[in-house]
């Protein structure tokens, strides 16, 4: 097997061709360092790109999903698909805001993906895929049993079409710009692992948590038990919430020891400080009954 893979119309770097990278060593580097792939592919003419995790083993990418997803049902047909990882390793910082970029390593890979039928690498590609995330873990926890291994689509794409793209260094000013008065170099950025031994994702969590019998709270939290609505004139997100683990009781909470805050209540969110699926701010207001409410 050569040590490179052969650039292809589709994978040949054009642009900056002396970023290109071909070496087989250097993009299964790449690829083993990401967790998220993009996967690119087209329908009746509508093109999709969906973030997926996916797992290396040898010369395969191996990705995996619901058997009722658009995305597997579609590339298991054999459709043209094009998967890229990135890695970003710094901000650029440049004395010209023309010249600011990123330190990257990126892989394309095209091709077409095959479903894995063969129950034996099936397991395999899984192991790989949770292992990805943490080493060892597959042997850790218990195993897919036989109803989500049917609800569960592998998919195999050879890498056999690939290249990479990588940029390092600092940035590159004109030389006209080089006495500009403004601090110019590398932003270096690493992915780091958090501690899970220090569960509070915020203050406003940490001061929920220590009104909560015990532990109770690292089981889930408060489900929300109706439909959220938005008072355009408050600019609030409401929404109703349970009880949760081993503190169950009513709505009004006649078996709690604790306040439990944010559970048992009205919460009231600043739709302005909504940041993907987390609140920065919150207030509540009790339930008073042990009806729903309705807001």
């Amino acid at each position: 097997m050569s040590e490179r893979y052969e650039p292809t119309d589709r994978t040949e770097v054009k642009r900056l061709p002396k970023r290109g990278v071909y070496a087989r060593d250097e993009i299964a580097a790449i690829l083993d360092e990401g967790f998220v792939c993009h996967v690119g592919f087209a329908v009746d003419g509508q093109p999709f790109v969906i973030p997926t995790g996916y797992a290396r083993l040898g010369e395969s990418l191996y990705l995996h999903g619901s058997a009722a997803s658009r995305m597997i049902r579609s590339l298991a047909d054999g459709i043209d698909v094009c998967v890229t990882v990135t890695l970003v390793d710094g901000f650029v910082l440049a004395r010209s805001a023309f010249h600011h970029s990123l330190n990257y390593r990126s892989v394309v890979v095209f091709g077409r993906a095959r479903p894995v039928s063969d129950p034996r690498e099936k397991l395999d590609a899984l192991r790989a895929l949770t292992n990805h995330l943490v080493p060892g873990r597959w042997d850790e926890v218990r195993a897919p049993n036989p109803r989500e291994l049917k609800g569960t689509t592998v998919l195999e794409l050879p890498i056999e079409e690939a290249s990479a793209k990588v940029r390092t260094g600092p940035p590159k000013d004109d030389g006209d710009d080089l006495s500009w008065p403004v601090w110019a170099g590398v932003v270096p950025l690493v992915t780091t692992p958090g501690d899970p031994s220090k569960p509070y994702e915020s203050k406003t969590l940490e001061l929920a948590a220590k009104t909560w019998n015990g532990e109770s709270w690292k089981l889930g939290g408060a489900n929300v038990w109706t439909a959220i609505t938005y008072d355009a004139v408050t600019n609030l997100l409401l929404f109703g919430t349970s009880t949760t683990g081993e503190d169950v009781g009513d709505f009004t909470g006649t078996k709690s020891s604790g306040s439990r805050l944010f559970a048992n209540c009205i919460v009231a969110v600043d739709a302005s400080s909504v940041v993907g699926r987390r609140f920065a701010s919150a207030s509540t207001v009790p339930l008073a009954s042990r009806a729903q409410a309705v807001i």
